[in-house]
């Protein structure tokens, strides 16, 4: 990390979107011993609210992962906020490590030179996975999935990110799509195998259908596609912060098709936001089972 010449405007708290203003002043680290389970403690001054993310490595350039606290696993940064005190403290666990060096990708302002660790390149590649989020049709006809997929750029294991998607799915055939009701997002349920799918039962005559099934299976619409596992594996800790629906184009339904129904359309877009906390080593696919919550008609 190389030092740049302070500006002299004085910023006494930023937002953490507004990375044009953000600004890390140093990072100094204790002495930890090799030979021992000790740990390094490591400061981080700057602006409350600029963002930054930090690396360790060993002295077999083995890069530290901040998700399972050791040079064992995967290597992940750590991605943190200055907070309002303007000093961000954490700790390396270093183990049996002869040495440990510490790094922040970006640029440092530096006030006083002196205090700033002086840091290497880091030479290890970090290991990244991508989040996809996808319309499944499955047990629907009639149904067109115009923009059916959307990816994330990579994400570093341990890392978080966010993620905005829109998925347009089209009735053909003079059908229309039944908007039973808008969709619904549980972590737990989305992992749950094997998947409760919609049984069809007559949503007219069950005010509880596409909510519950007829044997009492709570219905999620979010399904998390089956990922890989092995002994070390991390996984993925997300949350769908946000989801809504549009009726692009709407349409008056049958006589007969009367019961519960936000609306028909034959054009619908659905909308929202993936919030992930922790990246997972492995690709995630989180499909949105569109059975559970629309009909075709």
């Amino acid at each position: 990390m190389k030092a740049k010449k302070r500006n002299n405007a004085v910023v006494k708290s930023v937002s953490p979107s507004d990375t044009k203003n953000h600004k890390i002043y140093s990072i100094t680290s204790s002495f930890a011993p090799g030979g021992g389970n000790r740990t390094k403690r490591i400061s981080i001054k700057g602006v409350p609210g600029s963002t930054f993310t930090l690396m360790a490595q060993d002295e077999n350039n083995k890069v530290y992962s901040f998700a399972t606290g050791n040079f064992n696993g995967i290597a992940t940064p750590l991605t943190g906020i200055i907070p309002p005190s303007g000093v961000f403290k954490s700790i390396v666990n270093t183990g049996r490590a002869e040495s440990v060096e510490v790094r922040l990708q970006g640029e440092i302002e530096a006030t006083d030179t002196s205090v700033v660790q002086p840091v290497s390149v880091i030479s290890q590649a970090l290991a990244s996975s991508v989040f996809t989020i996808t319309a499944d049709g499955t047990g629907l006809s009639n149904l067109n999935l115009i923009a059916s997929s959307f990816a994330s750029p990579n994400i570093n294991v341990g890392g978080s990110g966010y993620l905005k998607f829109e998925l347009v799915v089209e009735a053909t055939n003079d059908k229309a799509i039944n908007v039973v009701r808008f969709p619904v997002f549980d972590y737990k349920e989305a992992f749950q195998n094997p998947f409760t799918v919609y049984d069809g039962v007559a949503f007219a005559e069950n005010d509880e259908a596409h909510y519950v099934n007829q044997d009492g299976g709570k219905l999620v619409d979010f399904k998390v596609v089956e990922q890989p596992y092995h002994e070390d594996h991390l996984a993925t800790e997300f949350k769908v912060t946000q989801v809504n629906v549009e009726l692009l184009e709407q349409t008056t339904p049958h006589a007969a098709d009367v019961g519960h129904s936000i609306g028909f359309t034959r054009l619908l877009l659905v909308h929202g936001a993936v919030a992930i906390s922790r990246m997972g080593d492995e690709d995630i696919t989180l499909n949105l089972m569109l059975q559970n919550f629309i009909e075709v008609k």
